[in-house]
């Protein structure tokens, strides 16, 4: 584990770390596609989420119907995510980049009580893709690339983030495992952490 002492922001992927949606999204891509296949439903996550859909139309054919708005307002936090994200406030500049739209993001962290923790939320209506809404975070905020821990459960966005060099922690309770980070090989990946407590002791050390 890469020290991360010099760190002063924390920017979140959503799905998969902070919300627990993979069944979610799951539910939703099978309703819409009922003939998907498990290992094309997985390549959606080895690159950015948007192609990976687009992928999946394009193989697939339209999809059924689209209720995404409903599937998602399902979900919750996973649990110690309300208390992990109240510590670290008053620690780092926190800030969500996310493919899901940011109604859906407000959506679960208003009902949390958290949603003010965050000085600013990059949804799919900020850009194109992951490294577009990165670029667009340090231009805003005018932070440096060098000052952020990217914290993420999927190799598409480890993929992402090494574009520009940012230090990752990969976490193991979304779409990808520990195995599957480590056959990334990729410098960028400064931890694989297995738990939310075990998040919050690294996090907290500074």
């Amino acid at each position: 584990m890469n020290n991360i002492s010099n760190k002063d922001t924390i920017i979140f992927d959503f799905d998969g770390v902070l919300y627990d949606s993979l069944s979610l999204v799951k539910e939703d891509m099978y309703m819409k596609y009922p003939n998907l296949k498990e290992s094309d439903f997985l390549k959606i996550f080895e690159n950015d989420f948007w192609d990976g859909v687009k992928r999946i139309k394009d193989l697939y054919g339209e999809p059924n119907h689209s209720n995404e708005s409903t599937v998602k307002i399902k979900g919750n936090l996973f649990i110690g995510i309300p208390e992990l994200i109240n510590n670290l406030k008053n620690r780092y500049n926190l800030i969500i980049n996310s493919s899901s739209k940011i109604d859906n993001i407000l959506n679960p962290l208003t009902r949390s009580k958290i949603d003010d923790c965050f000085i600013a939320i990059y949804g799919k209506e900020s850009g194109v893709n992951k490294i577009e809404k990165f670029k667009k975070i340090f231009y805003d905020k005018k932070i440096k690339p060098e000052k952020v821990v990217f914290i993420t459960d999927s190799i598409g966005d480890i993929k992402d983030a090494a574009v520009l060099n940012i230090d990752t922690l990969a976490i193991t309770w979304g779409i990808h495992k520990e195995s599957d980070f480590k056959k990334l090989g990729l410098n960028n990946i400064i931890g694989i952490i297995n738990t939310i407590p075990e998040l919050e002791k690294i996090l907290t050390k500074k």
